[in-house]
């Protein structure tokens, strides 16, 4: 894996636990952030036959929603449709 990449994770890891220990319940805002993230990355490959819009589903786009929740599969939708990825 490139050094970037696992630097980008280590230090997005790292803000996660910091943003997430300043909330009253955690655990629950973590699993429900990630919860929610997969659940967006799962309907985004259920619906993509009907709208055409499609995410390769493998360990990167699975571990960037799963931290970052819905806002960060909209971010991948957005970096697939504006660079052609």
């Amino acid at each position: 894996m490139n050094l970037w990449i696992i630097l980008f994770l280590v230090i997005s890891a790292l803000a996660a636990i910091r943003l997430l220990s300043a909330t009253e319940h955690p655990v629950r805002t973590a699993f429900s952030v990630m919860a929610s993230g997969c659940l967006s990355l799962l309907v985004v490959g259920l619906t993509s036959q009907y709208t055409g819009v499609t995410l390769a589903t493998n360990g990167y786009t699975a571990a960037f929603s799963a931290l970052y929740g819905i806002p960060g599969v909209i971010s991948l939708l957005a970096a697939n449709l504006i660079l052609g990825l």
